[in-house]
């Protein structure tokens, strides 16, 4: 059974879903290996193979989104890090999501990461709707068994988990 957040009022969009990805480092941008700190930036891509939007006027499987964006931080090392984020996210379903530009914050503690983002979407035939998105998932960093990380730089990695996404 689904519980509507008090914030969810007629009309109100609600969704969740999972996506999956990969964190693409710019050259020289890349995580530094052990405890040194360093500035990052990333581009993101990534996939949500099933995602559901539901209000209380229509419910609708939205299906495959693709998902495109960029990253950035001041200061990541191997351990951690936090920084902003921007992304689009479109569908390619029965039901139409276009979410252009959602922009927020990422943490990181080692593996475990989670963003909060918010911007305006198109859901069906309605645009300029508010949302916020919370994402909580998995960065497993590529070539870990030969040294990213901890002797060298993480240059790419892949992400998956679960969002939800709320009226903003």
């Amino acid at each position: 059974m689904l519980a509507l957040p008090t914030a969810a009022s007629a009309g109100s969009n609600i969704g969740a879903g999972t996506v999956d990805g990969t964190a693409t480092f710019d050259a020289g941008y890349g995580i530094p290996p052990g405890p040194t700190c360093g500035a990052t930036r990333f581009s993101l891509s990534g996939d949500s193979k099933a995602s559901v939007v539901v209000n209380t006027i229509i419910k609708g499987f939205v299906g495959q989104m693709t998902l495109t964006g960029s990253g950035s931080s001041p200061c990541e090392t191997a351990a951690g890090g936090a920084g902003q984020l921007t992304f689009s996210a479109t569908s390619t379903g029965n039901n139409f999501l276009s979410c252009p530009s959602l922009t927020g914050g990422y943490t990181r503690f080692v593996a475990d990461v989670s963003a909060q983002l918010g911007g305006t979407c198109t859901i069906n035939n309605l645009s300029g709707v508010p949302v916020s998105l919370t994402f909580h998932g998995d960065f497993v960093p590529d070539g870990l068994t030969t040294g990213a990380g901890s002797s060298q730089p993480i240059t790419s990695a892949t992400f998956a988990g679960a969002y939800v996404l709320l009226p903003g």
